[in-house]
């Protein structure tokens, strides 16, 4: 069945989930609240109708859980998509979050019908790494006791996709942002641009002692916050090509 409601564009991607107890009951939280489907990357546990996974998962959950989608990394699983969301435990200096809340309005604001969007959650023990967290267009951490500030990951399934259905039924949507055809850039469309950003920083020799990851993690998010559309993409693409072959040489001269 094709999901038709304020969700139906959004699905939900788990990493390298080490209980098929947690996998089931995502997967009944995507049917209860009509989301696009479920992805899951790297599971560390056995996935099946019969298991723990198809118990919690309940009858009505069990074509979510069968036609889930697998992939090898986070990168496939976010690539066909225009925008996702990080569920991080809190925030901190090397992953600040852009929102703090149980409503995050701001953040999919952006989102239009017919785009596809995601709601990343981590590993049960230790949640998302640094570089997962900025591979997403956002952070948004949920406002827990410090104290006791971990979550079960269903448990923040169920706040997130509550969460963001409320956001999508109240956004306002105005002419302008609907008159705007273009959709925004894929995430495999940003991999390629960073990519291209890469090799012009290394042949820059930028790095001299400064770790690469960071200025790319900074660009990746950036370009997230800025909604690039496929047209700015391959512009900036083109600059990239330029600039590397002024490096390297290349570039003709008149």
């Amino acid at each position: 069945m094709t999901p038709t409601g304020a969700l139906r564009d959004w699905r939900v991607v788990l990493v390298s989930p080490q209980t098929p107890e947690n996998v089931g009951a995502v997967a009944r939280l995507v049917a209860n609240f009509g989301a696009a489907g479920l992805t899951v990357v790297d599971p560390r546990c056995a996935i099946t109708l019969d298991g723990p996974a198809g118990n919690l998962a309940t009858r009505h959950a069990h074509a979510i859980l069968h036609d889930r989608r697998e992939a090898a990394s986070l990168a496939e699983a976010l690539a066909d998509c225009h925008g996702s969301i990080a569920l991080t435990m809190q925030s901190s200096a090397d992953r600040p979050a852009e929102f703090c809340g149980f409503v995050p309005a701001a953040l999919v604001a952006a989102a239009r019908p017919g785009q596809h969007w995601a709601l990343v959650l981590g590993r049960e023990d230790r949640g998302l790494t640094n570089e997962e967290c900025a591979r997403c267009t956002a952070r948004w951490s949920l406002p827990t006791d410090p104290d006791s500030p971990s979550l079960n990951v269903a448990q923040a399934a169920a706040i997130a996709l509550a969460g963001v259905a409320g956001a999508l039924a109240a956004a306002d949507r105005s002419p302008a942002a609907e008159a705007d055809s273009e959709e925004p850039a894929t995430q495999a469309e940003i991999d390629g641009l960073i990519g291209h950003l890469d090799q012009v920083l290394v042949a820059a020799d930028y790095e001299r002692g400064v770790p690469m990851e960071l200025p790319l993690r900074l660009l990746r998010r950036a370009a997230g916050r800025a909604g690039l559309r496929p047209s700015e993409v391959r512009v900036l693409r083109g600059v990239c090509r330029r600039v590397l072959n002024a490096i390297l040489g290349h570039e003709r001269r008149p």
